[in-house]
């Protein structure tokens, strides 16, 4: 075999490989800073949502949809916030919005309707947790008062995590490990108790 015969792989130049090296990384930072900034304004996004009279299944295709343009537009080399995260979502949120009625011809339920119904399943959901079965039941299988409080935050409050750590001054990853502990001990309940409550 000649030497001539032989091909060898192209090698990249050190500089070259070292600078996209650099540029993955920085997309990999991005696109997890874009993450956290979703997963913050998450509740928010849905509460707002909620507020202009959209419910299930609408709900959740205005959020996608809001937060699939967020990713999109941040991940662009070019963009900087005029105002930061939240103002942008909204601004974002409308034009998905008018989108969303122009393709689907529909209009949305009015909020005055939309808050009497909340209002009355809030109140609903008020007396099933204050029933003195449910609170024995939370209290037996959720002893630690940490656990049940983030519990009945994030279920009744309808809280994220965001908003219960700074509403009780302890770190996010902490209310996420506590409550993950808290329906953990909650699933493991004996069956016949929790047909109890039904």
């Amino acid at each position: 075999m000649d030497i001539q015969e032989v091909a060898f792989p192209q090698q990249v130049p050190f500089e070259v490989a070292e600078a996209e090296a650099v540029k993955a990384e920085a997309a990999r930072l991005l696109r997890e800073q874009i993450s956290q900034e979703l997963w913050d304004n998450q509740v928010a996004l849905r509460r707002f949502i909620r507020s202009r009279g959209y419910r299930e299944p609408d709900l959740s295709v205005l959020s996608n949809e809001t937060q699939a343009r967020y990713y999109q537009a941040r991940m662009k080399p070019d963009f900087a916030f005029t105002k930061g995260p939240w103002p942008f979502l909204l601004f974002l949120f409308r034009r998905v919005r008018t989108e969303f009625h122009r393709g689907q011809k529909l209009v949305p339920v009015p909020v005055e309707d939309a808050k009497v119904r909340e209002e009355a399943a809030e109140d609903e959901l008020l007396h099933r947790v204050n029933s003195e079965a449910i609170k024995v039941f939370l209290e037996k299988h959720l002893s630690d008062p940490s656990e049940l409080t983030i519990y009945l935050m994030t279920y009744l409050e309808d809280l994220g995590p965001v908003a219960i750590a700074a509403q009780l001054g302890i770190d996010r990853k902490t209310v996420t490990a506590r409550l993950r502990r808290a329906e953990k001990r909650l699933r493991s309940a004996p069956p016949d108790e929790l047909s109890n409550l039904r």
